[in-house]
């Protein structure tokens, strides 16, 4: 298709906006990325929509460090390779019918996109953080529904209903909300097909409840929260409860009660993850990982890596700096 050429700094800020941190791969900065119509909307506190009708001129990846929230994907055409959470998956159509996917993170987590040049991709994404969605809990009942969808990381797919694929195409469709109206247009519509996608999701978890049960976490958030504020001191689990005004053995009981797990294997796992993204974002030493994961010798570091992961620090670097079609 033609269209207007799409460089790197014509998309970087999708990621910058949101204060997502990316590491490109392949990238030829001097050649255009994109030839079409690329579109991104960033409104308050957290919640975004762009849309894309373009082919990929470049084979190349990103590598992003994703924060809690739902990413609602509507794809007309074409086809988008990704890993999340360790896994790989793939945004395309349903047998020639739009799809929309929800990617749901539940923390900050590695996601890695791939580029494949000659592409062409034809989607809507609308993506809102956990913490946009939290200030508008107004019931226990919302608050429920909310950590319940957040109860796991996950992917989901369905087919949309036509009123909700009929506000996709009309986002897709506007050209440059150049104008006030445009602009309150494509909020409006972005604020409802949000809604829409949130309902839709709950049904189909109703649908698979039987599928990947969990236990769920009524009132358990903040408390996960105020320890991961408290991770980068390196604290051991008898200071950590002492700033959290409580006894180790209160906080032991609470954190167990409500997510079913240790504080220490949750204390691990989250240092873990901040070792991943120092591996394939900020570009660092397996053995700078292993320190902020709390290893002092990277041998240790590398097996319970790959214990926990399925794959050494190595592999994964491989894994996610080498993504392709």
């Amino acid at each position: 298709m033609k269209g207007k050429e799409i460089f790197l700094d014509d998309i970087r800020f999708l990621q910058s906006s949101l204060g997502l941190s990316e590491q490109l791969n392949g990238v030829e900065t001097n050649n255009p990325v994109m030839a079409g119509r690329f579109r991104y909307h960033a409104f308050l506190n957290g919640l975004s929509m762009h849309a894309t009708d373009a082919v990929e001129k470049q084979n190349s990846s990103s590598v992003l460090e994703l924060p809690a929230g739902l990413s609602f994907n509507f794809m007309f055409s074409g086809k988008v390779d990704y890993s999340f959470a360790d896994r790989r998956y793939a945004l395309e159509p349903f047998h020639n019918q739009t799809s929309c996917s929800a990617i749901v993170n539940n923390s900050t987590e590695i996601m890695t996109r791939a580029m494949c040049k000659g592409m062409r991709v034809k989607k809507v994404n609308v993506f809102v953080e956990r913490p946009w969605l939290e200030s508008r809990c107004q019931s226990p009942d919302d608050i429920r529904m909310l950590n319940r969808v957040f109860s796991q990381k996950r992917v989901c797919n369905w087919l949309p209903e036509p009123s909700t694929l009929a506000k996709a195409e009309r986002l897709l469709e506007i050209n440059h909300a150049s104008n006030f109206s445009e602009k309150l247009e494509v909020e409006h519509l972005t604020m409802q097909l949000l809604s829409d996608c949130i309902n839709a999701l709950n049904r189909y978890l109703d649908e698979h409840a039987g599928e990947n049960k969990q236990d769920e976490t009524p009132n358990g958030s903040t408390l996960k929260q105020d320890i991961d504020a408290l991770l980068n001191q390196h604290l051991s689990l008898t200071e950590i409860a002492q700033a959290l005004n409580t006894s180790e053995r209160t906080l032991q009981r609470k954190f167990q009660t409500h997510y079913h797990q240790t504080v220490a294997s949750y204390i691990k796992q989250r240092r873990m993850e901040k070792a991943k993204k120092a591996l394939v974002i900020e570009g660092r030493s397996i053995g700078e990982a292993a320190y902020l994961a709390g290893y002092n010798h990277s041998s240790n570091f590398v097996n319970a890596f790959k214990k926990q992961f399925g794959m050494t620090p190595a592999e994964f670097v491989r894994t996610h700096c080498g993504l392709r079609h």
